[in-house]
């Protein structure tokens, strides 16, 4: 875990120059579900993968570096649901949460206007 966040790290420095925002909600989506797949494949029957215990952090580290859109981990997880994936969902599901609710937030403010 330390190790991940110290090469997440070091990709912060690099994330100007060499990581851009996948242009459509649907490739940002396609991207979540191969890190769900990638942790899926990590893991074994009853013994979940270490990097389920990073995959929120990961996740909020590309939406903060703007790999990843709002809309595009949204229409991750309004999408097609793997059964095998629960642990993936659930161990970002305060993440999701927190994008939905900033959604509805944006919603709100825009009906006003």
């Amino acid at each position: 875990l330390k190790a991940c966040v110290a090469t997440m790290k070091q990709w912060g420095a690099l994330r100007p120059a060499a990581l851009m925002r996948l242009p459509s909600p649907r490739e940002q989506a396609d991207l979540v579900w191969a890190l769900e797949a990638a942790c899926l494949e990590a893991s074994s029957p009853g013994v979940h993968s270490p990097l389920l215990a990073i995959a929120s952090n990961l996740l909020k580290w590309l939406y903060d570096a703007d790999v990843l859109s709002e809309e595009g981990i949204l229409a991750w997880h309004g999408g097609r649901a793997n059964p095998a994936g629960r642990g993936f969902r659930d161990a970002v599901k305060a993440l999701v949460e927190w994008l939905q609710e900033a959604d509805d937030d944006d919603d709100e403010d825009d009906d006003e206007e």
